[in-house]
């Protein structure tokens, strides 16, 4: 019965590929015209497209119509597009036509295409792993790397993407200076927005996930194991942040396979952390094996980029870490310390449950954002002069 309805859920989910394929492309030209807003916001219809499916579609049709709402959703997502690539100039015509820029694309992909592969191959190995273990492992560890990859999306893709142009442009003008001028602007915000974010993790991940998670069959074991996770998944948030925007980087040099080969890397690292750690330290033993893959990752990677463009003396990287660091340790010191001070209250209401997570999580950012201001910090100036910019 699971099968033939799997069967059902794939066929009506067919029609997505077309329209998340198009709609990746349409993105990628409203980012390469620099035109961000749409963008930002298109890849929302399909989310948008899936709750509406479950909202609505969910009686008459069960799950098949949440699948109808994500083909519906994907639609949206590249339909809500068209207007601003209209508006930029750009006019669709559907062609094959493959031009020596189209067979220089196709180049450049042939080597992410082949890292997907090995990254799918990660997962099928990893997914193995994770089913040797105890009842829930897969469950916990999935909520544990969406928590995870949370701050990733908000602080590192987005930013990525918008400073992915820049960096193209310097590169085809052999503007060496600039280009590491932007890296360098990308990598200190990326450090400044994820290390606070993995020391909120470390240290409120039971009150988030009991918060979150504990009610119904997901009760306090449930909730110790995912924090487990969450432990060992949190220290690579800062070192995927710089893993993603150094991608990037290489991206923009057309080079592809070098991100390619590491990633290969990577796996064997993971792969060989899993088989020592899995058997003592269970479900934390194998996120920190994927935390060591992802580090590692991004650290081959910046030595690697630095290789081929040489240092980055002169940008303030060092300082700007140092500050962050600094900051980072004083926002931690409060969110344990409001932490263990809340701890005498046992109470489950989710009034309880709330104030635990959000006193000592705006405490600890409050204290991170006066202490990066007393070390006067560039990267919070640079992040207040943005917003200012985006509200007015």
């Amino acid at each position: 019965g699971e099968l033939a309805q799997s069967v059902t859920l794939v066929r009506i989910l067919v029609p997505s590929l077309f329209f998340l394929g198009t709609s990746a492309v349409f993105l990628a030209t409203l980012y390469s015209l620099r035109r961000f807003t749409v963008s930002a916001f298109a890849t929302m219809c399909f989310h948008l497209g899936i709750i509406a499916g479950a909202v609505f579609l969910a009686r008459p049709f069960g799950i098949e119509g949440m699948a109808i709402g994500a083909v519906v959703g994907a639609a949206a997502q590249a339909l809500v597009q068209v207007p601003a690539l209209l508006r930029a100039g750009i006019r669709l015509k559907a062609r094959v036509a493959f031009t020596p820029e189209i067979r220089g694309v196709l180049r450049l992909y042939a080597p992410v295409a082949l890292g997907l592969v090995v990254s799918i191959a990660g997962q099928v190995i990893d997914l193995n792993f994770k089913s040797q273990l105890e009842t829930g492992a897969i469950t916990s560890m999935s909520i544990a790397t969406t928590l995870t990859q949370f701050p990733i999306g908000i602080a590192v893709a987005a930013l990525s993407f918008a400073i992915l142009p820049s960096l193209s442009l310097s590169t085809s003008q052999a503007q060496l200076d600039d280009f590491k001028t932007t890296l360098t602007f990308g990598l200190r915000l990326v450090l400044f927005l994820t290390i606070p974010a993995a020391i909120v993790y470390l240290s409120l991940g039971v009150p988030i996930i009991r918060l979150l998670f504990q009610s119904g069959h997901f009760n306090a074991a449930d909730t110790t194991r995912t924090a487990s996770a969450l432990f060992g998944y949190a220290p690579q948030i800062p070192f995927v942040g710089i893993d993603q925007l150094l991608i990037f980087a290489f991206y923009a040099r057309k080079n592809t396979r070098t991100p390619m080969l590491i990633g290969v890397v990577g796996v064997g690292i993971y792969v060989a952390s899993a088989l020592v750690l899995r058997p003592t330290l269970h479900v934390f033993g194998l996120a920190l094996a994927n935390t060591l893959q992802n580090s590692l990752h991004g650290l081959i990677l910046l030595g690697l980029l630095l290789l081929s463009i040489g240092t980055l003396r002169g940008h303030h990287l060092a300082g700007s870490i140092g500050r962050t660091c600094l900051a980072g340790s004083a926002m931690a010191v409060t969110a344990l310390l409001v932490t263990h001070f809340l701890q005498s209250t046992t109470s489950a209401s989710l009034t309880v449950r709330l104030s635990q997570v959000a006193l000592p999580a705006l405490c600890a950012v409050a204290v991170y954002v006066a202490a990066a201001a007393a070390l006067r910090s560039r990267e919070l100036t640079m992040l207040m002069a943005i917003g200012r910019r985006s509200t007015f």
